[in-house]
């Protein structure tokens, strides 16, 4: 199955900034309260030496949720430095950034950071694929994200379909006033709930109504609606329905809401839309995978035996052909067949793919390594490519993932 399209800014809005710091600080601190309530015994074991962590994305999608993850490794002393933009497709294997710190403090962040990114690149994935639709449509609407949402998760799911380049719905129920089928019920008509909503809201605030038909609508718009939502109304009907509302109403604001899906999201894209609203985005989204891994090498002392962990080799200029002029970084990952399943599939292609690690200075006794017929592109580029080179191939016995050449200094 091909993989979904995505598009992504080179550089985009900094959404960081509509994040409260002490939320941030707050939520981060329940998260880590709740995986360690009480005694940490893996801390106990590795203590508190210095170690690098690498985080590495073993699928495709859309990379966000980074200022969570930051906040998490702040909030236990570590450090993160980031060779990707929020906002970017990621393209598996790649090395999204490295975290330094304390090894009991990078391993007591790493599933809560894990869970974090994962599940926000997951919805600004789905984001971004329905944004390439409406895009290709020309459809001058919103697609916006509702508030159904993780019990506690809120704050970065929204988050995220912003990243992915959607809207928002309405954060909860202080952001708007959205009448719905049992408050209509109970107040005994549209036109008497909207009438009760605009005495508390006053003038700085929308109303909203659910409605199941162009009645409803209709009787919503006439009582002072600022946007009627045809909830559950299939494609045809609902274009109809809303050309009749926009000719009496123009500046009425039209909803399309209810059984909305990325397969069939163009359909409901017309000139008398405006909003397109879905709970899929927040609810029962993919996640994108990714790992942590400590980068171990064994004569520099940086980590101890994890059988599916990364050991770095540096090669000197004279090791390689002559255009390799800078230092060419080795990046292995054991056991990855058994770990992601992923490290035959890209031998498979004939080729390598690249990413960015940290230089260290050259261990000849940290890890045996093994190459294979083909070419080393440069930061992923084809333009780049360079011939294979034999002298790799001498030094060979392990699986070998990926090569990529660096500047000779750590990220």
């Amino acid at each position: 199955m091909a993989e979904p399209e995505v598009s992504h800014p080179v550089s985009g809005p900094n959404f960081k900034n509509l994040l409260n710091p002490v939320a941030l600080r707050d939520i981060v601190a329940g998260w880590l309260k709740e995986d360690v309530p009480n005694f940490d015994y893996g801390a106990f074991v590795v203590g508190e030496k210095q170690e690098t962590a690498v985080l590495l994305c073993k699928s495709a999608g859309v990379l966000a949720g980074v200022p969570f993850f930051n906040a998490i490794f702040e909030h236990l002393d570590c450090h993160v430095s980031w060779n990707y933009l929020e906002g970017v497709a990621l393209h598996p294997i790649c090395q999204v950034a490295t975290v330094t710190g304390k090894a009991k403090n990078i391993l007591l962040g790493e599933r809560v950071a894990l869970n974090c990114i994962s599940r926000a690149s997951g919805v600004a994935t789905a984001a971004s694929r329905l944004r390439v639709i409406a895009e290709k449509a020309e459809w001058h609407g919103e697609i916006a994200a509702t508030r159904k949402t993780t019990p506690g998760f809120r704050m970065v799911e929204k988050y995220s379909v912003l990243v992915g380049g959607l809207s928002q719905h309405r954060y909860d129920l202080s952001s708007m006033v959205m009448l719905k089928d049992n408050h209509i019920w109970s107040a005994g008509s549209i036109t008497q709930a909207v009438k009760e909503a605009r005495r508390v809201c006053g003038f700085s605030m929308k109303i909203e109504v659910e409605c199941l038909d162009i009645t409803d609508a209709l009787e919503a718009a006439r009582a002072g609606a600022d946007i009627v939502m045809l909830d559950n109304v299939g494609p045809q009907k609902l274009h109809e329905d809303a050309a009749c509302l926009k000719a009496e109403f123009p500046r009425l604001c039209v909803e399309a809401s209810g059984g909305v899906t990325e397969d069939n999201a163009r359909r409901y894209m017309g000139p008398h839309v405006d909003v397109i609203s879905l709970g899929r985005l927040t609810q029962g989204y993919e996640c994108v995978d990714f790992s942590l891994k400590v980068v171990k090498c064994s004569g520099l002392g940086l980590g101890g035996a994890m059988d599916s962990g990364i050991r770095l080799v540096t090669l000197s200029p004279c090791q390689t052909t002559k255009k390799a002029s800078r230092a060419l970084t080795i990046l292995i990952i054991q056991n990855l067949e058994k770990e992601a399943g992923l490290a035959h599939p890209l031998l498979n292609k004939g080729r390598l793919t690249t990413t960015q690690v940290p230089c260290i200075p050259p261990a000849p006794d940290a890890v045996s390594i093994k190459t294979y017929p083909t070419r080393l592109n440069h930061a992923g580029d084809p333009r780049h490519a360079r011939a294979a080179d034999p002298k790799l191939d001498e030094l060979a016995k392990g699986p070998c993932l990926r090569v990529c050449e660096n500047s000779g200094h750590a990220s």
